[in-house]
């Protein structure tokens, strides 16, 4: 749990999944991977505001999920109305909540916990939490410190093992670090000069991962019976053992001025998962 002194709600997300069999067994890992770029990329802009962010305290959005052919429960994510204030600095709250179905025995709970606190100027995390539990049985708690410097230094405390970790990554102004949920605001402020792509780089459990987002047409998307100007854009993601190569992914994303995502894919090894937009969001 996030210190007291931070005074932060937490955020609780609940994940439900159990394997039959060993073949069903590796998907897990896979669908967890997936999640978290959803999060990284929930929201990706068409245009940006230098002076005033799209995204507001208090926003709140809705989304169903799905796999392949299935769905696989609700998500919803929100900034804190409140601000929260550290020597001075303003920061956000940003926090979500999963919850996938149940589909009798192939699913068990698994409940985890995400959240950050992060720089209203800069948006760069100066801290996150997470939580993962199967069951009762907490199987990873973990803390990210994040240090600004010559370079970037992270110190992570790994709660259920009692382990420190470190590490440092050089700073790079053009293609700046950050947590996964700092990443989904600060996508959100930046401006596609003549179509070019944005690099990224976010930290996740100990790991740096790199994407990059490539914009494409604009298009009307239907929503609550109407139709929302919108923008497609592309995902590219390394080869690895989540992303075969040309296994990609694609976001649209609303041109009003909130810039919300309306739906986003990400085509992985086994399968496609993706969100789409409640209509009473």
């Amino acid at each position: 749990m996030i210190s007291d002194v931070l005074e932060i709600e937490h955020l609780k997300i609940d994940i439900m999944f159990r394997y039959s069999s060993s073949s069903i067994a590796h998907i897990f890992p896979v669908l967890r991977f997936g999640i978290v770029f959803f999060l990284l990329l929930l929201f990706v802009p068409s245009s940006a505001q230098k002076t005033e962010h799209p995204f507001k305290p208090g926003e709140r959005l809705n989304y169903t999920m799905h796999f392949g052919w299935f769905e696989v429960g609700k998500a919803e994510f929100w900034i804190d109305p409140e601000l929260q204030y550290i020597d001075g600095e303003a920061y956000y709250s940003v926090q979500g909540v999963i919850s996938p179905s149940s589909w009798g025995k192939i699913f068990k709970a698994i409940t985890g916990c995400y959240e950050s606190l992060i720089n209203v100027k800069t948006l760069r995390p100066i801290r996150s939490h997470r939580e993962m539990k199967s069951g009762k049985k907490v199987t990873d708690v973990r803390t990210d410190n994040f240090n600004y410097s010559d370079t970037l230094k992270i110190h992570t405390y790994v709660e259920d093992v009692d382990q420190h970790r470190y590490r440092a990554f050089p700073q790079e102004e053009n293609v700046p670090m950050r947590d996964f949920l700092s990443t989904f605001l600060f996508v959100r402020t930046v401006q596609f000069n003549n179509d070019e792509p944005l690099d990224m780089r976010s930290f996740y459990s100990n790991t740096l991962y790199e994407f990059r987002v490539i914009p494409g047409e604009k298009k009307d998307y239907d929503l609550k019976k109407s139709k929302i100007k919108s923008r497609e854009y592309r995902l590219e993601f390394p080869k690895n053992e989540y992303f075969k190569r040309g296994k990609n992914g694609g976001a649209i994303v609303s041109e009003e001025a909130d810039r919300r995502p309306l739906r986003i894919q990400i085509d992985m090894t086994l399968g496609s998962f993706y969100l789409k937009l409640d209509e009473e969001s």
